[in-house]
């Protein structure tokens, strides 16, 4: 129902051949906001990162910052991140809405 009052239209998942980890699902909390998993692929590194719950007025921005420091060096960088070469100053975010 809170799909349907937002105007969104739920089709199949993206990224079907992904192993599912989680069973984090769509939700709408005690204020109205609505809150999906995210899932945040690396390719160059070969791994993905999940966010259980991300609030709708969460920015792209807002996610990465949760798991990466702002700049090399601000702060402990990803645990996979060995280099520390990943920072939410110099990644580049892609993001696809649909698959037609």
């Amino acid at each position: 129902r809170a799909c349907a009052e937002r105007g969104l239209r739920i089709g199949k998942p993206l990224m079907k051949d992904m192993v599912r980890t989680s069973d984090a699902v769509p939700s709408v909390d005690e204020d109205g906001t609505m809150h999906w998993p995210v899932t945040l692929l690396f390719p160059a590194r070969g791994i993905s990162e999940m966010v259980q719950s991300c609030a709708e007025s969460a920015s792209v921005r807002d996610l990465v910052a949760a798991m990466l420091p702002a700049t090399r060096g601000s702060g402990p960088p990803a645990p996979w991140d060995t280099e520390g070469a990943y920072t939410v100053d110099n990644v580049s975010v892609f993001y696809r809405t649909h698959e037609t």
